[in-house]
C-alpha cells in the first residue's frame, strides 16, 4: 500500500476520532480517550444562601461539560465549568461569590507576570480548593488560545498537613483560567494516571512530595493517561460556539 494512501487514511482517522461538545455558547473538541459527554447547568449559590457551611459550590449560574473518562473508578472525574465573572441579580459580586471573585484576582495577577506561579500561588487561584489545600504541583505550563488564557497543571489535594504521593485515584491534570474579554473563569479537572505511580495513595512528608514533582516533571507527555498532549488539545479547542 503506498505510503501516502497510509497517511491519508491514519489523517481521517484522527479527524473522524474528535467528537464536538457544544451547548450554553461553549464549543470544546474530544478524542477517544472519552466515550461522551453530558451538559448540566450548576444552580446560583451565594455566600448569603450558605451562610456558615463550607462554600462548596458558592458561584453564578453556570455550565458545566463532563467528559466520560475511561480510567477505572474515575470515568465521572473529568469535567470543564465556565463561571460567569458577573452576576447582574446581585448587588455585589465580591460579597455574594468571595472565593470566585479572589480566585479570579490572583488568576488575573499571576497572568500578567512572566514567570511561571508556584504551588501555593496556583491554590489562591483555584475557586474549588475551599476545604482542602495543594499538597502536590507538576508541570506547569502556561496556556493561551485566542478565547482563553491560563495555566495547566498537575496536581493533588489534601486535607492534611501533608499528602499522599502520586496516585491513580488522585492524580488530576487541572486548568485555570480566565478569557480573554474577561467575562468568564474556566475550569478543566481531568483524571490522570501513568504506570510508575502507584495505584492507591501512600501518605508521605513533604520532601517525598517535593522529590514526586521532580519525577513527575521527567516523564514524557504522552506516557500518561490519557495523553497529557491530548488534554492540551482540549483546553486549546475551547471556544465560543457561533
Amino acid at each position: 500500500m503506498p505510503r501516502k494512501f497510509i497517511l491519508a487514511i491514519l489523517c481521517c482517522s484522527v479527524i473522524t476520532a474528535q467528537q464536538l461538545a457544544t451547548k450554553y455558547g461553549i464549543s470544546v473538541q474530544y478524542a477517544a480517550d472519552f466515550t461522551g459527554h453530558s451538559w448540566k447547568q450548576e444552580p446560583k449559590l451565594t455566600q448569603q444562601e450558605i451562610g456558615t457551611d463550607i462554600p462548596e459550590g458558592v458561584a453564578p449560574l453556570r455550565p458545566v461539560l463532563q467528559l466520560k473518562g475511561r480510567l477505572p473508578g474515575r470515568a465521572d472525574d473529568n469535567t470543564i465549568e465556565v463561571t460567569p465573572l458577573a452576576d447582574r441579580s446581585v448587588r455585589d459580586f465580591a460579597k455574594a461569590y468571595p472565593g470566585l471573585n479572589s480566585s479570579a484576582v490572583a488568576l488575573r495577577a499571576l497572568l500578567s507576570r512572566s514567570q511561571l506561579p508556584g504551588m501555593k500561588a496556583l491554590e489562591s487561584a483555584d475557586p474549588g480548593t475551599v476545604d482542602a489545600a495543594y499538597s502536590l504541583c507538576a508541570r506547569v505550563e502556561r496556556m493561551e488560545t485566542p478565547w482563553v488564557r491560563g495555566f495547566a497543571f498537575l496536581v493533588q489535594t489534601t486535607q492534611e498537613e501533608s499528602g499522599d504521593l502520586p496516585n491513580s485515584r488522585e492524580l488530576t491534570y487541572r486548568f485555570l483560567g480566565i478569557t480573554r474579554d474577561g467575562v468568564y473563569h474556566v475550569a478543566a479537572t481531568f483524571a490522570v494516571s501513568h504506570p510508575s505511580i502507584s495505584k492507591e495513595p501512600v501518605y508521605v512528608n513533604a520532601q517525598k512530595l517535593r522529590d514526586s514533582e521532580r519525577q513527575l516533571a521527567g516523564l514524557d507527555d504522552n506516557s500518561f493517561q490519557p495523553p497529557l498532549s491530548r488534554l492540551k488539545s482540549i483546553i486549546r479547542s475551547m471556544a465560543a460556539a457561533h
